[in-house]
């Protein structure tokens, strides 16, 4: 049915400058190649590649983040330091016995950490992620960032 509806469309692709996903005699390209192969032929070897995931490697999260020029460095210290945060909550919860995706955890403490800033009033930000960052590495399950977060996954 497809081969037969190729050929019916053919002699008109050509003409009116192609479509997309139509048969193979389609307007040539600049060498000679057909710019709209037909659907019928594989454009690549092997096996589809797999979806883009969240990076899990926390090594390489870190190392992207410093190397990319594109933010001004304060910006740049304040995703390290929250990474960080996000690192050492990880450390936590498995010494706790929670199984819980690394990604799931970097997520949560994007979302929570607006609330928690607010408890540090009198700090900038850099300030108030380091103080948060020290009080987790100190009081642990005590700190506000560690309550807010293990809630979400009770």
């Amino acid at each position: 049915m497809i081969d037969e509806l190729s050929q019916a469309v053919a002699p008109f692709i050509h003409s009116s400058g192609g479509m997309p996903g139509g048969a193979s005699s389609g307007p040539p390209g600049p060498f000679g190649e057909n710019l709209f192969p037909s659907i019928h032929e594989e454009t690549r070897e092997g096996p589809p590649a797999p979806a883009p995931t969240p990076v899990e490697d926390k090594e390489i999260f870190l190392k992207a983040e410093l190397a990319d020029d594109s933010f001004d460095p304060e910006f740049k210290w304040a995703r390290v330091q929250q990474e960080q945060i996000a690192l050492l909550l990880d450390q936590i919860f498995l010494a706790d016995g929670f199984q819980i995706p690394f990604t799931e955890v970097r997520k949560e403490v994007d979302v929570s950490l607006t609330e928690v800033m607010a408890m540090y009033p009198d700090y900038s930000r850099i300030q108030k992620l380091e103080q948060i960052y020290i009080d987790l590495g100190r009081l642990r399950h005590q700190t506000p960032i560690y309550k807010e977060i293990i809630k979400k996954f009770l």
